[in-house]
């Protein structure tokens, strides 16, 4: 297998802090000072000059990319690399892998399917074999031959039927942007229950569903710190959350996991102190929530065991039913405070809920890029955001622009950053004009062993 080719300029020095490290003038010196790292064992800070010289680079540059791919592969991300090295397979170009520094990629359950694309690429067709023509009599070869009409985009089947050939959809539009690591932590035994962010204190707060408790990582921290626990709040499994910026709350949902106890809980958001719970009346019980939203109606909750958004109206003190989802199994739950219309996800497309009618409609989108397997979703301006896995197994972060009247997508595009494929989930949060996500990897480190988690961070342009 032949090596991509690509340029080991070697520079001056890089800089000392990770701060300085994301600076660099132009791709020359950006590339010159990733190697550099890589050469002094600093892989987090190549990793970080490696996404700057991406970012500087020519758009799909494949030796760029593959740059990129090596660090994530030294950086302990070994997900990333396996997206990197699959989407440079899916362009065609040459890589080998084999070095140590994969090995953990190459280790990953979807590494034989990539390794597959691989070897297609490396292979090279079957030459053509050349087939002897009798010479043809000068009569013959003097009658032109008419040409048979071509019917566009069109052709024959076996039984002589005319079949139109459905035209290839071109790719939706990438669009670039800028990520960052905003933080990680380490831990055993923590699987994440919903994500959110606050501006103001700069910090991620986000559930452990297993742990039934708060935590926050500070923007740019090496760990995690409990906000509030079970026997303090209350709190049964953590699935969901989300802020209330109009007064500093936030708005947790936990329940049992066969759907007993479920409850909505009022935290406060500097101290983590409880306020209020609100428990689900018996005649509306079992319910799994799934996702939590706040809407210019009150706190909306998402019920994945029967199939509805629940609702604690302004006000009001039970939750209540808001509105049915017939046989579509909910994924995920979007509104804002601007707006009459939430938005939930399910596995074949994306539905609109009326908060005032309580009518439930399809979503339509572009007839080239479905808006199925959309797993995530939040409101960011006038548009959606969200995680979507593809029928393919891959997942991909994309943007929704929505019509005036909120039922039609009118454009996707995809947002330019590797996620990893696979059933672990991936909770997403906007804050302000970024958007974060959480992901999980083997710890590398015996002192720390368990899981290493860490908050990437999208700048999101209007």
């Amino acid at each position: 297998m032949k090596v991509l080719a690509f340029a080991l300029a070697l520079g001056a020095a890089a800089p000392a802090s990770a701060d300085q490290a994301a600076v660099c003038a132009g791709v020359v010196e950006c590339r010159a000072h990733t190697e550099t790292a890589i050469a002094q064992g600093d892989h987090e800070r190549a990793h970080d000059l490696a996404w700057r010289t991406v970012q500087q680079g020519p758009r799909n540059d494949r030796a760029l990319m593959f740059l990129l791919g090596r660090t994530q592969a030294l950086s302990n991300r070994p997900d990333d690399a396996l997206v990197m090295v699959r989407r440079l397979a899916d362009m065609g170009a040459i890589v080998d892998v084999s070095a140590d520094e994969f090995a953990r990629m190459r280790d990953l359950p979807g590494w034989p399917a990539v390794e597959s694309l691989l070897a297609g690429v490396a292979t090279p067709p079957p030459a053509a074999v050349a087939v002897p023509v009798a010479p043809k009599r000068v009569a013959e070869a003097a009658v032109p031959k008419v040409p048979a009409p071509k019917a566009s985009a069109s052709a024959r089947s076996e039984s002589g039927e005319l079949r139109r050939d459905k035209p290839v959809a071109p790719p939706p539009p990438m669009l670039p942007v800028a990520v960052e690591d905003a933080g990680h932590f380490t831990s055993g035994d923590f699987s994440p229950g919903g994500l959110t962010c606050d501006a103001v204190s700069k910090r991620f707060v986000f559930g452990d569903r297993p742990g039934r408790k708060l935590m926050v990582v500070a923007e740019g921290s090496d760990h995690s710190i409990d906000l509030t626990r079970a026997d303090v709040a209350g709190f049964l499994d953590v699935t969901a959350l989300d802020i209330d910026t109009t007064n500093g709350n936030l708005w947790v949902a936990s329940a049992e996991a066969d759907g007993r106890g479920a409850t909505l809980h009022r935290v406060q958001l500097i101290s983590g102190r409880p306020i209020a719970s609100f428990n689900l009346p018996e005649t509306l019980a079992p319910a799994i929530p799934v996702d939590v939203a706040m809407s210019s109606g009150g706190v909306l909750v998402l019920d994945a065991l029967q199939h509805r958004v629940l609702i604690l109206r302004t006000g009001a003190s039970s939750l209540s039913v808001l509105a049915g989802l017939g046989a579509a199994a909910p994924l995920s739950l979007t509104a804002s405070r601007q707006d009459g219309v939430a938005y939930v996800t399910h596995r074949d497309g994306l539905l609109a809920v009326d908060l005032k009618t309580r009518a439930v409609g399809s979503v339509t989108g572009p007839k080239t890029e479905p808006l199925s397997g959309i797993e995530r979703l939040r409101r960011y301006g006038g548009g959606l955001v969200g995680l979507q896995t593809l029928p393919d197994g891959s997942r991909r972060l994309v943007r929704l622009t929505l019509d005036a009247s909120g039922r039609t997508v009118t454009r996707l595009r995809v947002l330019d950053v590797p996620i990893p494929s696979g059933p672990a989930a991936i909770p997403l949060a906007v804050c302000g004009n970024t958007l974060g996500y959480l992901l999980g990897a083997p710890a590398t480190s015996t002192q720390l062993p368990g899981t290493a988690w860490t908050i990437r961070r999208i700048q999101l342009n209007p």
